[in-house]
């Protein structure tokens, strides 16, 4: 692969951008671990302006189970499927749990059963 030189010339916008600029062949870029989060933090705002966290506080939620709340809030509005589904879709596709902050490795469908239930109970 052959790049394009430019000579350096002081004070020039150009030249200062090219000497700090990298070269990055487009062809062999892979990413790991890619997730969504589009539509997650759409919800995740809403529930912000909404003051769903405060709430679940003032009722006694501890701030893993209000992370563990609002990931299962958002999830059920972007991917509405059962426990085990949306468990293992939060783990393979979402980033719910880097925006709400919960530990992604302790995400399992009875989390997410506990979680409805708690919810369920504050209605």
């Amino acid at each position: 692969m052959k790049y394009n030189t430019y000579e350096f010339i002081e004070n020039d916008p150009i030249s200062i951008v090219h000497q700090f600029s990298r070269k990055v062949d487009i062809d062999k870029i892979v990413h790991k671990e890619g997730r969504e989060i589009g539509a997650e933090w759409m919800c995740y705002q809403t529930l912000e302006e909404l003051g769903v966290g405060p709430l679940l506080h003032s009722q006694g939620f501890s701030e893993e189970q209000v992370q563990l709340a609002l990931t299962q809030i958002i999830s059920r509005a972007v991917y509405p499927a059962s426990e085990l589904r949306t468990s293992s879709w939060i783990k393979e596709n979402s980033g719910g749990c880097e925006i709400t902050g919960y530990d992604i490795s302790k995400m399992t469908k009875d989390k997410l059963y506990e979680s409805a239930r708690e919810l369920y109970r504050v209605r």
